[in-house]
C-alpha cells in the first residue's frame, strides 16, 4: 500500500498476509508418528483410512492455530466415516442432478465421447476447485503438479487473479445453476469494494470504484505491474502498459451478477451484492470521463483490452455500459432507489454509440471509435457479442455481427480465446460444433487426466480453455433472450443430445433430442413452456 500511494488508508484494512497460518493434521488407525512429518504403519495391513484435516486462519499465532485445528480434528472424529461418506455422496448426487449435457453423433476433429467426458470433467474440476475461500485460479486451479524444471506451486502468470481468465469458468456455471460455486468470486470482489472506492478517491478525486485487470485477492495489483520505482510516473497508472487502463472487468462482473439475479430472482443477492457493486462501477465511468460538445461520454484516454493501447470509446467499455445500464434500469423498483435510477438513466442517454467501421464496404463492429498501437491478439470488437450480448441470435444486426466474426483479425480456439462461444451466440452451428469438438480433443499430451487442458497461453490445467469449452456447448443448446428461451439456436444436423440447463426466472429446461426431433421437453415451472422458442425448426441458422 505504501508503494501504491495508499499509506493514508492502510490502517483501515487488515493485512491479508501477515500471520496467515495454515497447515494440516493427518492420522489413521494403524499408523504411528515417526517424526514431525512422517506416519509409519505399526504392522503390515491391506487397508488404511487416512483422515486429513486442514485449517487456515488469519491472523493467528501458531499456538492459537494448533488449538483450533485440534477442535476441527475432534469434530471430524465425531462425524464418523460412514456419515461423512454419505454426506459426500449426497452432495455429488445433488450436484450432478442440477445439470447435464450428453451428446451423440459424428464429429470431425475429435469424438463426441471426448466432448461428453471433457464437459463432465471440467464441471467436476469447477466443483472441486470452486468451493473454498478463494475463487478458482485460472492457471491450474487446485490441480497443479510437479513437472520437469518446476514444482507443484509454480503457475505461469503468478499468483494474481487476471479477470480476462478468471471469468471464463464462472460464466459456464450459470447455465448449470451452480450458484454456490460462484459465491467465492462474488465475495472476493465485494470484500475489495471498500478499498477500491478509496483507491478511486485517492487517485482520481471522485466517487465510484474501478477494478484493475490483474490483482491479488485483497484488491491491489502486484507491485511488479504497478511499478516499484515510479519516478515522475502518475500515481494512478501502472507501469505495465498491457493492463494500464484495462478496467472493463467491473462491468463484466456486474453483467455476470445480473445474470445470476435473473436466473435465481434472489432479491437479497441483488440488494447486498449486485446493486452496490454495479452502482460503484457505473459511478466511476460517470465521473471519470469528459463529455463531448453533444453531451456524449468520451472514454479517453483508454485502451481496448490488452491489444489496442490507444483507443477512444473502446468496444468492451461502450458495449458493457449499454448492456449493464439497460439491465439495472430493468430491475424491480424496490431493489434500487429513485436517485440511482435517475443517475443511471441520465448516463445511459449520454453513452456514445457502439463503435462501427467498414470492412470491404460492409458495416462491421469495431474495436473502438479510434484505435491504434496493437500489442496483443484479442478481438475487442466481439465483446459486443460475448460477454455483453448486444448482438446475436434473435437480436438486431445479426448479419453485421456475423460479418465481423468472419473478418476477425485473430482466429483461434484455445485458452481464453472465445471463438466457439461467439460462434454459438451468432447461431453458426457448424462453426461452433467444429471449434467445440476441437477444444475438447486438445488435452495435455503427457497428462493422463483428460481435463488437463493446456497449458496454451496460461498453465495447466487451463481453466480458461475448459470454461470456454463448456460455454460453447451450452450456448449451442440454450440462450436466454429477455423472457424468451432460445432452444437449439446453434445445433448441428446429425447430433443428438440429452440435456438439463438453467434459464432466467428460476427455470430449468430438460430435453431429449433425437434424429432432428425433440422427443421429450420438460420446462420447470411449466408456465415457462410458452416462452421456449425452438430454433432448430427455423431455417438458415447453420453455417
Amino acid at each position: 500500500m505504501k508503494v501504491q500511494g495508499l499509506a493514508g488508508v492502510q490502517a483501515k484494512y487488515a493485512d491479508p498476509l501477515l500471520h496467515r497460518t495454515f497447515g494440516g493434521w493427518m492420522e489413521a488407525a494403524g499408523l504411528a508418528r515417526k517424526g514431525p512429518t512422517t506416519l509409519r504403519s505399526k504392522e503390515p495391513r491391506r487397508r488404511f483410512d487416512l483422515s486429513i484435516c486442514a485449517l487456515t486462519k488469519v491472523p493467528a499465532t501458531e499456538e492459537a492455530w494448533l488449538s483450533d485445528l485440534e477442535k476441527v480434528v475432534t469434530r471430524s472424529r465425531g462425524a464418523g466415516l460412514a456419515a461423512a461418506r454419505k454426506a459426500h455422496e449426497k452432495w455429488w448426487a445433488d450436484f450432478w442432478d442440477r445439470s447435464w449435457i450428453y451428446v451423440r453423433g459424428r464429429a470431425t476433429g475429435g469424438s463426441l465421447d471426448q466432448v461428453n467426458q471433457g464437459y463432465a470433467l471440467q464441471r467436476f474440476v469447477n466443483a472441486a476447485g470452486g468451493r473454498g475461500a478463494m475463487p478458482v485460479k485460472f492457471n491450474g486451479s487446485i490441480f497443479t503438479v510437479d513437472g520437469p524444471g518446476y514444482g507443484p506451486d509454480y503457475r505461469r502468470w503468478g499468483g494474481c487473479y487476471w479477470w480476462q481468465n478468471t471469468r471464463l469458468p464462472y460464466w459456464s456455471m450459470i447455465p448449470c445453476g451452480d450458484w454456490d460455486l460462484m459465491d467465492p468470486l462474488v465475495r472476493m470482489y465485494m470484500d475489495c469494494l471498500a478499498l477500491r472506492k478509496d483507491v478511486t478517491k485517492i487517485y482520481f478525486s471522485h466517487g465510484g470504484a474501478y477494478f484493475v485487470e490483474t490483482g491479488y485477492f485483497w484488491g491491489l495489483p502486484c507491485n511488479d505491474d504497478f511499478g516499484w520505482k515510479r519516478g515522475s510516473h502518475p500515481q494512478s497508472l501502472m507501469i505495465n502498459r498491457y493492463i494500464r487502463r484495462e478496467w472493463q472487468g467491473g462491468l463484466e462482473l456486474a453483467m455476470m451478477m445480473l445474470d445470476r439475479y435473473d436466473h435465481t430472482q434472489d432479491a437479497r443477492f441483488a440488494r447486498e451484492a449486485l446493486v452496490p457493486f454495479a452502482e460503484a462501477v457505473l459511478t466511476f465511468y460517470d465521473k471519470q470521463y469528459p463529455r463531448e460538445k453533444d453531451g456524449k461520454l468520451r472514454i479517453e484516454p483508454a485502451q481496448a483490452l490488452e491489444t489496442w493501447w490507444k483507443a477512444v470509446n473502446p468496444m468492451p467499455e461502450v458495449a458493457g455500459l449499454h448492456a449493464v445500464l439497460k439491465r439495472v434500469l430493468a430491475l424491480p423498483a424496490e431493489l434500487t432507489t429513485p436517485e440511482r435510477r435517475k443517475a443511471w438513466k441520465k448516463l445511459l442517454g449520454q453513452l456514445p454509440a457502439v463503435p462501427m467501421r467498414q470492412i470491404d464496404g460492409k458495416p462491421a463492429l469495431a474495436a473502438a471509435a479510434e484505435f491504434s498501437d496493437r500489442h496483443n491478439i484479442e478481438n475487442p470488437e466481439l465483446y459486443a457479442i460475448f460477454p455483453y450480448r448486444l448482438y446475436g441470435v434473435g437480436r438486431p444486426g445479426l448479419d453485421v455481427a456475423r460479418w465481423t466474426f468472419e473478418q476477425r483479425r485473430v482466429k483461434g480456439s484455445r485458452g481464453w480465446q472465445q471463438d466457439p462461444v461467439q460462434a454459438a451466440m451468432l447461431g453458426l452451428a457448424d462453426t461452433a460444433a467444429r471449434l467445440v469438438v476441437g477444444r475438447f480433443a486438445a488435452k495435455h499430451g503427457p497428462s493422463r487426466f483428460p481435463a488437463m487442458w493446456g497449458p496454451n497461453f496460461d498453465w495447466l490445467p487451463d481453466q480458461c480453455h475448459g470454461g470456454n469449452n463448456m460455454m460453447g456447448l451450452q450456448a449451442m443448446i440454450l440462450q436466454p433472450l429477455g423472457r424468451k428461451i432460445l432452444l437449439l439456436p446453434a445445433w448441428p444436423k446429425g447430433w443428438d443430445v440429452d440435456f438439463k440447463l438453467h434459464a432466467p426466472h428460476a427455470t430449468t429446461v430438460e430435453g431429449v433430442y433425437r434424429g432432428g426431433k425433440m422427443t421429450r421437453l420438460t420446462v420447470t415451472p411449466a408456465e415457462r413452456t410458452k416462452d421456449v422458442v425452438r430454433m432448430d425448426l427455423r431455417e438458415g441458422s447453420r453455417s
